[in-house]
């Protein structure tokens, strides 16, 4: 990737201990061996599978429920909801009974529908020329063989045709798996995340690892220009940060935000800034920081997404610069939010992962996330398709409503593959 005026990384683990899973994210020049496998066979994404509304929809509702109920107050947070998806979607490959169904349920799509769908994300992702400077994912599995037994074939062949995933067998009692998994991982996301895991619970029996890279200049040729903006932490100091301002056309608001997009110089990746309404501005009321976070729903982010507006906006923003990294789990929140039974030690059915018997059986133990991000004002321009997409040739300026949006408060933000219409890394930006 040459573009590095941006970068944003996401990286998650499953981790299951005792007999289990583990899920974490990815490694080169190791001393796990690499078992050679088939890559994906799709060379070529199929748009008719973007335009699905009820993959839209499955993508939606995960993205948005992932973010809202992972998000801290007053702390800077940002998830990625597709490298979290990637890495269920390949553990549902080895899912069974009431386990296959739940995780279905929470990816929003049957097991063929899902599998397809994430095959051609990944084909969009890594096989387009347009792309491929910017953005990349990367999929792994890591198996232990100090118990002499093997994964299913069937769920190994699955998650390399439609995942490219790259296997790897060792024993998890060495010290080395660990910094194997973990230079997989920084060579992925080109250094940013260099240290995922301390170490590796020798009776975990799998890893399944995702990474998610991006890396682009602003569409806008040659940045924007830095200067000094004002900018109210949530603890309501306000002070002098870098920032920098652009024009675009693209706006859309809701009864308690509204929003601009700015677009990158990647082909059909986009920077959505959201920020609460503010009483006397914009039209709208009053509304807290923590209070848009709670109602940002599936209904409120497809409305940003696919959303249209009748009038003509012409947009003055603000940006801040900004960079942090951030690091959840997970387990919690997706055992209490649609799939229980995958983390019951003996309840958990994965059954088309490996055989199991009365003293064996496999679960989820933990899921990891790390994300790290450098935004600043070499990145973006505002440009079209979520609200209203309009080249400035075409109209009267005078018939434009011209707005400010001064993302100088906490606000949300979204990096989005508008070609898709998956969204790469939401995130909450509470102090600068």
């Amino acid at each position: 990737m040459k573009s590095k005026f941006l970068k944003v990384i996401a990286a998650v683990g499953i981790l299951p201990l005792c007999m289990g899973i583990f899920a974490a994210c990815t490694g080169t020049k190791m001393k796990s061996q690499k078992i050679s496998e088939d890559k994906i066979v799709y060379a070529e994404a199929d748009a008719s599978i973007f335009q699905s509304e009820e993959n839209k929809r499955a993508m939606t509702r995960f993205a948005a429920d992932l973010f809202r109920k992972n998000t801290e107050s007053g702390k800077n947070s940002m998830l990625s909801p597709l490298s979290a998806y990637l890495c269920l979607s390949m553990c549902a490959n080895g899912a069974g009974g009431i386990t296959k169904s739940e995780m279905e349920k929470v990816l929003g799509l049957d097991m063929d529908a899902l599998n397809l769908y994430c095959a051609n994300l990944y084909s969009r992702i890594n096989e387009n020329k347009q792309l491929e400077e910017y953005l990349s994912t990367s999929n792994a599995i890591w198996y232990n063989d100090a118990y002499g037994i093997m994964p299913k074939k069937n769920f190994l062949d699955v998650n390399a045709l439609y995942y490219g995933v790259d296997l790897y067998k060792a024993n998890f009692r060495d010290v080395n798996v660990a910094a194997d998994v973990n230079l997989w991982i920084s060579e992925k996301t080109d250094g940013m995340i260099e240290k995922m895991l301390d170490n590796v619970n020798e009776k975990a029996i799998m890893l399944l690892v995702n990474t998610l890279l991006f890396e682009s200049r602003w569409a806008q040729a040659g940045g924007y220009n830095r200067t000094n903006v004002d900018f109210t932490d949530s603890d309501g100091r306000t002070k002098s940060v870098s920032g920098f301002y652009s024009t675009g056309y693209s706006y859309f608001k809701s009864e308690n935000f509204h929003a601009f997009k700015t677009a990158y110089e990647a082909n059909g990746i986009a920077f959505y800034g959201i920020l609460p309404t503010d009483d006397g501005k914009y039209g709208g009321k009053d509304v807290d920081f923590d209070s848009v976070i709670a109602g940002f729903d599936a209904n409120e982010m497809y409305g940003i997404l696919n959303g249209r507006q009748r009038e003509l906006y012409m947009v003055h923003a603000m940006t801040p610069c900004f960079k942090f990294d951030y690091e959840v789990q997970l387990s919690d929140y997706f055992a209490k939010n649609g799939m229980p039974s995958a983390f019951d030690m003996w309840g958990a059915d994965f059954s088309n992962m490996y055989e199991t018997t009365d003293a064996f059986n496999v679960y989820i133990s933990n899921i990891l996330q790390k994300t790290a991000i450098e935004l600043d004002e070499n990145g973006t321009k505002a440009a079209a398709a979520t609200v209203i997409d309009l080249p400035a040739t075409s109209a009267d300026p005078s018939q434009f409503v011209k707005i400010d949006m001064y993302l100088d408060r906490p606000f949300i933000f979204m990096i989005v593959d508008e070609v898709s219409g998956v969204p790469l890394f939401v995130g909450s930006v509470a102090n600068v």
